[in-house]
């Protein structure tokens, strides 16, 4: 079995560790690549792989970090049934399975084969620009202002018809597995990973009866902004960052393919999601 390991290069604990899980695996008999971006990669040039190594030659991949490292990985695995797993060194890391204690118990399940898999949805998030970019999000994608001050206009279409119409700070489209992230804290609602969704959650708007709104999976949302609108950008899963005007549309549409997490199913996901929430132990 080999195992792609991917770390927060500026965790400490993430370079320590990922220096004790590599021996381990080693002395296990199973193999260990990392990419080039890795810290200990000029300590172990025979362990370095490109991305497309990474879909090609790993069973598993695993994630020494938080959220944002964990959705940084989802490029080496996308397209492919490689499952991710992540070690919780963030400090609510909804994302991640295993905490740091757990960690070798839980290296030794995934060698035994004694774990389950889950489907999580993705978003395909298409801007109607230059370079018409297609992008893919686990968490969210958000359509937000820019610049200070100015509040930006957005209108919504759902499958070619005209919906709504939004004044204030920009709209979060989230995933389920996403509705814990941005889209929370916008006032959205949680909604268990299992399910396929398009969450649409309005961002501090101009009126009182602006509410998250929830979307088959089967829809096709197509955003316009105002030309009286400041500066905006789009933001996918917080690591791709767009600037686009008015005259650019947005499609927001269920991706075509999902990726898989690895879980050990020992803790009820609602139970895990009040545990990280409210620092519960």
């Amino acid at each position: 079995m080999n195992f792609g390991i991917i770390t927060n290069p500026k965790k400490e604990e993430a370079q320590k560790l990922i220096e004790e899980i590599t021996n381990w695996i080693e002395k296990k008999g199973a193999g260990v690549i990392i990419s080039e971006n890795e810290v200990m990669a000029k300590k172990r040039p025979d362990l370095v792989r490109k991305i497309s190594d990474f879909k090609i030659e790993c069973d598993v991949i695993l994630v020494l970090g938080g959220d944002g490292t964990f959705l940084k990985a989802i490029d080496y695995c996308y397209g492919t049934d490689i499952p991710l797993i992540g070690v919780k060194l963030g400090k609510l890391s909804f994302l991640t399975e295993l905490e740091v204690d757990k960690l070798y118990w839980g290296l030794e399940k995934i060698l035994a084969k004694d774990f389950r898999t889950e489907q999580r949805m993705l978003l395909s998030c298409k801007t109607e620009d230059k370079k018409h970019q297609q992008l893919i999000a686990l968490n969210d994608c958000a359509i937000t202002k820019s610049s200070f001050g100015k509040v930006i206009e957005t209108r919504i279409y759902v499958n070619d018809n005209f919906y709504n119409t939004y004044k204030g700070d920009g709209i979060i489209f989230a995933t389920p597995t996403g509705s814990t992230a941005y889209s929370l804290s916008a006032g959205g609602p949680f909604v268990s990973p299992r399910i396929s969704a398009i969450i649409m959650t309005p961002v501090c708007t101009h009126s009182l009866f602006s509410r998250s709104v929830i979307f088959s999976p089967d829809d096709e949302i197509m955003v316009k902004v105002s030309s009286e609108s400041g500066k905006v950008g789009v933001s996918i899963d917080g690591k791709h960052k767009i600037r686009i005007d008015f005259e650019n549309k947005i499609y927001i549409r269920k991706a075509d393919k999902y990726i898989k997490i690895l879980t050990f199913g020992n803790i009820p996901f609602y139970n895990s999601f009040k545990q990280r929430l409210f620092h519960i132990k």
